[in-house]
């Protein structure tokens, strides 16, 4: 990435993280109802919205890589959140050179990955644009 697109990520990611509340207590919480992510866990699906693989994510965040994996493939929670950032991550993109970028990010993605295929819907639809 170029300075100019490192510098949009990370506006991002600073900006998205100002909207981040910390999850409630679970004392008087109904058992069942999630409570909301950790910091570590928001800041993670923000790099995973963005294309970042899991293993740059581990290093970055000093979060297993092992617990990435199972946030990224078993908990639900955490993949709506995901595609919500992501949306909101594509929404902003302010020019095709960073789409195309973000292209060759997301093509490291394994072939059938169902993040993937959300990533491309959205550059398509950017292209449209």
């Amino acid at each position: 990435m170029t300075q100019n697109e490192q510098k949009f990520v990370e506006q991002f990611i600073k900006s998205e993280m100002e909207h981040y509340e910390k999850p409630k207590d679970r004392k008087g919480t109904p058992r069942g109802e999630p409570l909301g992510p950790s910091k570590k866990k928001y800041m993670a699906s923000l790099y995973c919205a963005i294309g970042y693989k899991l293993k740059h994510i581990s290093m970055k965040l000093n979060i297993p890589y092992g617990t990435l994996r199972n946030w990224n493939c078993k908990d639900h929670y955490f993949c709506k959140l995901v595609k919500e950032k992501r949306d909101n991550f594509f929404d902003r993109v302010p020019n095709i050179d960073i789409v195309l970028r973000l292209e060759k990010i997301i093509s490291d993605l394994p072939i059938g990955s169902a993040r993937k295929r959300e990533a491309m819907l959205c550059i398509k639809q950017l292209e449209k644009k």
